[in-house]
């Protein structure tokens, strides 16, 4: 597996043919780990409610190659990391919320999952 740490690198799923289950067994052992957690409203500071997506550059390229391979997977709709599931090892022990990323039309034919509230 190439170096993902070096800034150098491009993405693994742009080189093609990456599936979002590639892109998990691809970072299976690299130890990378992302906090996703709400982001603490400050009193007197504007807009809505956050949630933070935090990691260092491994992380946080390791769900940019899960977002373009789901983005581009011809064979389902979604992909999903989960503190308590699927996926657990990309998030650390501080992370609140799971990531379900979903593409639309969904391959089911529905313009949008009832079962995620959208």
């Amino acid at each position: 597996m190439p170096d993902i740490q070096s800034p150098a690198n491009k993405l693994l799923s742009l080189r093609g043919g990456m599936r979002p289950d590639d892109v998990l067994a691809s970072y299976a052992d690299s130890g990378c780990a992302l906090t996703i957690r709400p982001l603490e409203n400050q009193v007197g500071k504007e807009g809505r409610p956050a949630i933070l997506v935090e990691g260092d550059s491994k992380a946080l390229l390791f769900l940019a190659d899960l977002i373009l391979a789901q983005a581009t997977d011809p064979l389902d709709c979604g992909i999903e990391i989960s503190p308590d599931g699927p996926g657990s090892i990309f998030l650390t022990s501080e992370t609140q919320y799971g990531v379900y990323v979903h593409l639309l039309p969904c391959s089911n034919g529905a313009e949008r999952n009832a079962s995620f509230g959208t």
